[in-house]
């Protein structure tokens, strides 16, 4: 057994688990750091730098989205979920690496495919950089998640959100060039992955580097938890399992990413920069509220085996919550929504409040949409999840391309909340079927 003297070890050496309300606790709290953080990067380039530089920004975020989501294969998910402890943390990043070959390949395609500038690709590619640092960050979280220590998840996010503003912001503030600022922020990222995230994850494990053996004698352990484990048979069984994750997360990127494909095309990157803007204003809500879904997801699946009641009343919670959240923001954005865009950005982003309102309905379906996932999830229903996905993106798609020709950015937001539709009404039947709800 691993030998560990600090009191919040158990007895196979492992750290404690928190409580739901504390873990909810530090949740809430590292998803509203987080959430403010990556709003204040959008502030800070609104206010030093012009929509263009903004709408560039979002549009290297866009691009990079499907390809790096789906090398996540939304294995924090099945790790949350595996109650019975099948797949170990070296197994998960083992499988997360090869991914993320994949998807670092997929943007080396299409820099020689497309017609894009070196400048603007460097962009992307220093994007692309933290966004592999915080894919290696977001496994050590499913592991963390695991074990319910939702506590070192928060303080990283608090971490890394603080650095990443603080590196951009200088790096831009000193230079005027967002190619600097994009690669400040990665470098950011690698920092909390390497000295905090990779230390909680042996920490966790309760890791000591030596274990006793039946004669009480210490004695070295080779392997460390963080180290990727290229075990086939259980690489093959858990990509298996989490392919049909990774492809929601790529409809669902592709969902997100497809309105602004569609308003950087037909009106330009100034246009997209508004839109950006204000989406990610009123992101905040969707981010608050996920602290509550990944806060619940460990007690969804041992509910959804041992008390279909308790995981009906955990639902229907969830969904009650998912709606109070959207009228408070409803509310925030019809009442003083302007007055806000013009303090935090500047007043020409204030020009569209009704983009703004229906951003709040938008915002709304989305956390609905999450906590039917978050069921479904739990119930490991997972085969079943990219055919929706996949119609919310078509729908999504279909929408942009026939509204925003006619309504500019109020007809993205309407191609939006179109794909969440199908979305809810597809994910609403699923959940109908299962027993007790």
């Amino acid at each position: 057994m691993t030998v560990r003297t600090l009191n919040d070890m158990n007895a196979a050496g492992q750290a404690k688990p928190l409580s739901l309300g504390w873990n909810f606790s530090w949740t809430l709290a590292g998803s509203i750091v987080s959430a403010a953080c990556q709003w204040a990067i959008f502030v800070l380039l609104a206010k030093l730098g012009t929509p263009v530089v903004v709408g560039r920004f979002s549009l290297a975020l866009a691009i990079t989205a499907p390809p790096f989501l789906f090398a996540t294969l939304n294995m924090r998910t099945i790790q949350a979920t595996d109650a019975r402890r099948r797949y170990e943390l070296g197994h998960c990043v083992a499988l997360r690496l090869a991914a993320l070959a994949v998807a670092v390949f997929y943007l080396v395609v299409m820099f020689f495919l497309s017609h894009v500038s070196f400048t603007f690709a460097v962009i992307i590619s220093g994007v692309a950089l933290a966004r592999t640092f915080d894919a290696l960050s977001d496994v050590v979280y499913g592991f963390l998640q695991q074990r319910e220590r939702m506590d070192r998840i928060a303080f990283s996010r608090i971490i890394q959100g603080t650095l990443q503003v603080f590196a951009l912001g200088t790096a831009y503030w000193l230079t005027h060039n967002l190619l600097f600022a994009v690669i400040a922020h990665a470098v950011a990222s690698g920092l909390v992955t390497v000295f905090y995230d990779v230390p909680s994850a042996v920490w966790a494990s309760g890791y000591s580097g030596t274990q006793t053996d039946a004669q009480n004698r210490i004695t070295p352990i080779q392997i460390s938890p963080i180290v990727p484990r290229w075990h086939f048979p259980t690489l093959l069984a858990l990509a298996r399992l989490s392919l049909p994750l990774g492809v929601v997360a790529v409809f669902g990127a592709l969902s997100m990413a497809i309105p602004r494909y569609y308003i950087a095309h037909d009106l330009g990157e100034r246009d997209l920069g508004l839109f950006s803007a204000m989406a990610y204003s009123i992101a905040a809500m969707g981010m608050i509220y996920g602290a509550m879904v990944q806060s619940a997801m460990p007690q969804l699946s041992v509910a959804y085996r041992q008390d279909r009641r308790k995981f009906a009343r955990l639902m229907r919670r969830l969904m009650a919550a998912a709606l109070a959240n959207g009228l408070v923001g409803l509310m925030i954005a019809a009442l003083c929504g302007g007055k806000l865009l013009t303090l935090f950005y500047k007043a020409e982003y204030a020009a569209h409040p009704w983009v703004l309102i229906w951003l709040a309905v938008y915002m709304t379906l989305f956390m609905l949409s999450s906590a039917m996932t978050a069921g479904l999830s739990a119930a490991h229903r997972f085969g079943v999840q990219p055919l929706v996905i996949l119609g919310q993106a078509a729908a999504t798609a279909l929408g942009c391309m026939w509204l925003i020709p006619k309504f500019g950015l109020l007809g993205a937001v309407f191609g939006m909340i179109a794909g969440f539709v199908v979305c809810l009404v597809c994910f609403g039947q699923l959940l109908r079927r299962e027993p007790a709800l």
